[in-house]
């Protein structure tokens, strides 16, 4: 998991809002203005997120309107919970909008928001826009795995615990991918070099995280 580190709310968005509040526009995020919705996903997606989603850490660049997503837009705190109550009054709240892939494009199982849905403990989710997961979560090596950061004690590992089970950021088909990454870093990299291309990898391929704890990985052997 990525954080994300929020900005001031976009103008467009503000304005957006003012007109909502004074019902010059749709009060309900299903009607939102299909013009305000795409400059959403084009301001989170790239100038918040660096096209990546928060959760599985996967490139999704963004498309042009015209274009099929394979993302959307999630609301951390979710609309709708399973239990029926949600937090509806956080559906506008640009605190609680980041854009995540849409979960269903990795093999057959669901993972991310897809996975998430309306299931959602605030007190023990990890909130990517308020705290580092990589404070929470470390990688193995060997087979790609997320696990929890054992160090932190009890409630933090029971809340990592949560956030990847809810996530399903160890859905096999994502963990394969995270082994084929760490194993391509190895096919491409001498020792030599390593450290060079991990660096270079580490803005512009999926899985940052990982790439940074491979950074600090091989930076404690030099």
């Amino acid at each position: 998991m990525l954080r994300i580190i929020k900005g001031e709310e976009p103008e467009f968005f503000t304005n957006f809002n003012k007109l909502r509040k004074s019902g010059e526009t749709y009060d309900d995020w299903d009607e939102i203005d299909t013009d305000v919705k795409e400059q959403l996903f084009k301001h989170l997606l790239v100038d918040e997120q660096s096209e990546y989603c928060p959760y599985c850490e996967r490139k999704i660049l963004y498309v042009e309107p015209s274009g099929k997503k394979k993302y959307r837009i999630e609301h951390i705190y979710p609309r709708k919970g399973d239990d029926g109550a949600g937090y509806k009054e956080k559906t506008f709240e640009y605190q609680n909008l980041i854009v995540s892939c849409d979960g269903t494009w990795i093999g057959k199982e669901k993972t991310c928001d897809h996975a998430k849905a309306g299931k959602f403990d605030e007190g023990l989710f990890i909130n990517p826009v308020e705290e580092n997961p990589i404070n929470f979560l470390k990688y193995s090596m060997d087979d790609g795995e997320i696990s929890p950061v054992k160090e932190n004690g009890e409630q933090d590992y029971h809340r990592a615990n949560y956030t990847i089970d809810l996530l399903q950021l160890n859905a096999e088909p994502l963990k394969h991918a995270r082994r084929g990454y760490i194993d391509l870093l190895i096919e491409k990299s001498s020792e030599a070099d390593f450290l060079d291309v991990l660096n270079e990898w580490s803005n512009t391929r999926d899985f940052p995280s990982l790439t940074r704890n491979l950074i600090d990985i091989y930076s404690e052997l030099l």
